[in-house]
């Protein structure tokens, strides 16, 4: 069960000023007007906007005029590889993906992002390296344990498939997803009472998110076992 985890979510650092450190050195800074700053700024919260309204061609265009404004905005090119993912252009998501990396070679979401786009092309292990850089830059970050997760389970790394679930679940104990992808793993591995517990409270967590087919889902994994 891998799905693309949208921008709205991940990725959108600070909107304010951040000049980025590339890969080796640091990028040239590119001095704006105060005028074409604050228009840089909301483009991108303009592109966020339009992009949970699910208006992704519309986020694109906006993403697009603030790296016209800015070569240099990370944070565009992230969001904008988002947008594009959503959009299932997966090339052009990696292309911006990796474009942001290059300006910030610390932007953990922009390589949880692209890794993700990785796990969906079946590129796991591609993706597994920049689950391992998104994880290194950002111990906390969650969502990088999970996919991690997703992509050992993939290749059948068991038992570091369990500990990425586990590493997810410590840093935010409502993941509900961790709980079922872990359940599933333990149930593989037969660890039938380990995996009945996961996917019960995979099920309990989903209810109380009002998602009814996850947490219908669960509980019959759980009730199986």
């Amino acid at each position: 069960m891998k799905r693309f985890i949208p921008v709205a979510i991940i990725g959108l650092t600070a909107l304010i000023g951040q000049w980025p450190v590339g890969a080796g050195e640091i990028a040239p800074r590119v001095l704006l007007s105060q005028s074409s700053y604050g228009r840089e700024r909301d483009l991108l919260t303009a592109g966020l906007t339009k992009y949970k309204k699910g208006d992704y061609q519309g986020a694109i265009a906006d993403y697009t005029k603030a790296i016209d404004l800015n070569r240099n905005y990370a944070e565009a090119y992230n969001n904008r590889g988002n947008a594009r993912a959503a959009l299932n252009q997966r090339s052009a998501a990696i292309n911006d993906f990796t474009q942001a990396v290059r300006i910030n070679s610390n932007d953990e979401y922009a390589y949880s992002n692209r890794g993700t786009v990785y796990l969906e092309d079946g590129k796991r292990e591609l993706a597994l390296s920049d689950f391992n850089k998104a994880i290194k830059i950002n111990p906390s970050y969650a969502k990088a344990h999970y996919h991690r997760g997703l992509a050992n389970a993939d290749l059948g790394n068991r038992r570091e498939a369990v500990s990425d679930f586990t590493n997810a679940i410590s840093r935010s104990t409502q993941y509900a997803k961790a709980y079922y992808q872990r359940g599933d793993v333990k149930e593989r591995d037969g660890d039938r009472d380990g995996a009945r517990e996961d996917f019960e409270k995979a099920a309990d967590l989903y209810q109380q998110q009002g998602k009814i087919s996850s947490y219908q889902e669960s509980l019959e994994r759980s009730r199986r076992l």
